[in-house]
C-alpha cells in the first residue's frame, strides 16, 4: 500500500497538468466547421482604421495591399507597411496582419496536442496549447498558446513591439465559437474587435 501511496502522490501533479494543457470538454467540442455570424462580428479593419486615423488627426489611413496580396483590404502588418506584418501565401504567410480581419469560414480540428485551424481562403494555422512560446511558419512571429479554464488563449507577437492576443471561447448550447482579437502596438491604444462564429452541420 505504501509503494502505491507513492506512485499516487507522484503522479497526481502530471495529471493534473496534462488536464489543464487539454481541457476534455474543450478537446470534445472545439473541433467542427464553423461560419462567421455578420450580425454578431465586428469590423476589426475598420476599427483599426478610425484608430489609427485618431493617434494622427488627418494623417494617411494604413495602408491596404492590392487585390491578389492577401485578404483584400487587410492592413500591410501590425509593424508597418513592408514590416513583420506583411503578409503573402505559402509556409510564410502566417503574420500579425492577417489576423485583424476575421475568416468567413474555417475548419478546426482539435488533436490532443495541437489545435489546426484551415480558413476559407486556405491558410492554415496549428496551434500548441501547452504554453510554450514557438515560431510560426515563416519564424516572423512568435506564438504562445495555452488553456485558461474553457478559454484558449493565443498569443501572437510580431517585430516592432505589435502584438495580437486572441481569446476563444465556445458556447456549449448554441454551438457558438467567439473570438475576442485585440491588437496591441507601441503609441498606440489597444484595438479589440469580437468575432462570432455559428458550427456547421455536414449539411450546411
Amino acid at each position: 500500500m505504501a509503494a502505491l501511496d507513492s506512485v499516487q502522490k507522484f503522479l497526481a501533479p502530471l495529471a493534473l497538468g496534462v488536464f489543464a494543457l487539454h481541457p476534455p470538454e474543450a478537446a470534445a467540442t472545439l473541433s467542427g466547421r464553423y461560419r462567421i455570424v455578420e450580425a454578431e462580428s465586428e469590423n476589426g479593419r475598420e476599427k483599426l482604421r478610425k484608430a489609427m486615423e485618431g493617434r494622427r488627426p488627418g494623417g494617411p489611413t494604413p495602408r491596404e495591399r492590392p487585390a491578389g496580396g492577401g485578404r483584400r483590404g487587410a492592413p500591410d502588418g501590425a509593424g508597418g507597411p513592408g514590416g513583420p506584418g506583411a503578409r503573402g501565401h505559402g509556409p510564410a504567410s502566417e503574420s500579425l496582419g492577417a489576423l485583424v480581419e476575421a475568416p468567413r469560414a474555417m475548419t478546426v480540428t482539435h488533436t490532443p496536442t495541437e489545435i489546426a485551424v484551415l480558413e476559407q481562403d486556405g491558410r492554415l494555422r496549428t496551434l500548441h496549447p501547452d504554453g510554450k512560446p514557438y515560431k510560426a511558419e515563416g519564424g516572423a512571429v512568435e506564438v504562445k498558446t495555452r488553456w485558461e479554464g474553457s478559454r484558449l488563449r493565443v498569443e501572437s507577437k510580431g517585430g516592432r513591439g505589435a502584438a495580437v492576443v486572441e481569446a476563444w471561447s465556445l458556447e456549449p448550447a448554441s454551438g457558438k465559437l467567439t473570438i475576442e482579437t485585440t491588437l496591441e502596438w507601441p503609441g498606440g491604444s489597444p484595438v479589440t474587435f469580437r468575432s462570432v462564429y455559428e458550427r456547421l452541420d455536414e449539411a450546411s
